[in-house]
């Protein structure tokens, strides 16, 4: 348990590095912030890893939406090849998504992640 919770708080800092500085108080309705909220929906709706299915909080992915939406905001373009990159670096080259799942799976969750860094989700319903 102990154990656990020491990862969750290590993957709690990272994000909060990759956010920038401190946690925030309250709700934000920055452009930023609506497409961080529209990239992690669709990782929560693709469960890449399948770990809501198994009970993790509703913010299981945070750190990598907001990986995302740094590197949107950087003027990267999300791609297949990125969407496994960061993958990899948050769940290693042994994670369901890079080993197990078809690769349309990655495909499809590349596009849809693509689509909502961009437009901050007003369509990510296909």
């Amino acid at each position: 348990m102990l154990g656990r919770k020491c990862g969750r708080l290590s993957r709690q800092t990272t994000m909060l590095r990759y956010m920038g500085g401190a946690e925030r108080d309250g709700p934000s309705h920055t452009e930023g912030d609506h497409q961080l909220r529209a990239v992690l929906r669709v990782l929560n709706e693709h469960d890449p890893e399948g770990l809501l299915d198994v009970g993790a909080p509703a913010d299981e992915y945070t750190p990598e939406a907001t990986h995302f939406a740094r590197l949107t905001g950087e003027n990267h373009t999300i791609t297949t090849e990125l969407v496994a990159e960061v993958w990899a670096h948050w769940f290693g080259n042994e994670s369901r998504l890079l080993t197990t799942a078809p690769v349309q799976e990655l495909e499809q969750l590349a596009a849809r992640l693509a689509v909502a860094s961009v437009s901050g989700g007003s369509r990510t319903d296909f």
